[in-house]
């Protein structure tokens, strides 16, 4: 293969490696795993929780249940908290050019022996982009800044009771996070299979598997195009 080919080749490589995890995962799905983070069970009059602290970013799912109809309410919050600074990160706190924070709560309520409520607690993001309008601090216009945006002690409350009556309950908080299943990862293996055998055939072949792979071929030629190989 000339120089040329494989040049092309690698192109298509870049492309399509990421496509191809992605698509993996999108096709099989994933299960979902399940950690156990706070629980608690008695006998009461009236139930009042709070504040207990959450263990960070993650999908949490409150279950609860008693022996009688009850009223209760549940609530969950976090601080929004987001900074800007030079790239590239990390960068120590004392080193941010501006920021802030927000309270984001929810929650739900009713009367009933139980209920499932669930509540996200999301992970950092992290937004790069130019500067403009930071002159005044000594930061020229186009300087590479970032924006790093996470959520800040997690916790959540909870009241139950109705008109004293005493009740048995149980509660338990989990946080659920998503675990591919062994055929995702037996795909993901198959896709860089398939990776592998499209830079070891010609152009003819690496677009014919790309094909199988996209399972549309006015996709691949999207993919071909961007990348640079072909017309």
């Amino acid at each position: 293969m000339s120089f040329a080919a494989n040049k092309g080749a690698f192109k298509v490589l870049r492309v399509l490696s990421p496509l191809i995890a992605v698509l993996s995962l999108s096709w099989v799905g994933s299960a979902t795993a399940a950690t156990i983070v706070f629980q608690q069970s008695g006998h009461t009059a009236t139930l009042d929780l709070g504040p207990v602290d959450l263990a960070g970013p993650g999908t949490y799912e409150f279950s609860f249940s008693s022996s009688i109809p009850l009223f209760y309410d549940i609530s969950a919050s976090y601080e929004n908290h987001w900074d800007i600074f030079v790239a590239p990160p990390p960068r120590p706190h004392d080193e941010f050019i501006e920021g802030n924070e927000s309270t984001v709560e929810d929650g739900t309520g009713g009367f009933a022996t139980g209920f499932s409520w669930q509540f996200v607690v999301p992970k950092a993001t992290y937004l790069f982009f130019p500067a403009g309008g930071y002159a005044d601090q000594g930061i020229p216009d186009g300087t590479p800044l970032y924006e790093i945006t996470r959520a800040e002690g997690p916790y959540f409350n909870f009241y139950a009771d109705f008109e004293g009556l005493e009740f048995d309950y149980a509660l338990t908080v989990e946080h659920l996070s998503a675990v591919p299943e062994p055929s995702a990862w037996a795909m993901m293996i198959a896709g860089f299979g398939m990776v592998g055998a499209i830079m070891r055939r010609g152009s003819r072949g690496r677009a014919q598997a790309a094909a199988v792979v996209l399972n549309s071929p006015s996709a691949m030629g999207q993919v071909l195009r961007s990348a640079g190989c072909g017309r």
